[in-house]
């Protein structure tokens, strides 16, 4: 099992993390790609600074985006894998001050 840290919303550096894993296991199989990367940036949403929704929604979707789009055709080629989008439930969890966003 590899480990490696990189910033998944810097495409560029996604690209080359993930190229050098798959160059030094050139037979592994991707079964399953786990999108779990997030930040919080707890706050009223009226007073939160533009840079803090920004690098939220950055990490969020750009990060699914680079890793699944990465795999993608491979694992299509391969007829098989599976993709897990984890995400908070800060979307489904109720606030008692109105505006809140992001809070865990």
């Amino acid at each position: 099992m590899s480990c490696f840290c990189f910033d998944v919303t810097d495409k560029a550096q996604t690209e080359q993390v993930l190229s050098q894993w798959q160059d030094a296991h050139k037979e592994a199989q991707v079964e399953v790609i786990v999108n779990n990367a997030g930040i919080t940036r707890d706050g009223l949403f009226m007073w939160m600074p533009y840079e803090d929704w920004d690098k939220v929604l950055k990490t969020t979707l750009d990060g699914f985006y680079h890793v699944t789009h990465f795999f993608l055709q491979k694992m299509l080629r391969q007829r098989s894998g599976r993709i897990i989008n984890v995400a908070s439930v800060s979307g489904v969890k109720r606030y008692r001050r109105a505006g809140e966003l992001f809070g865990c």
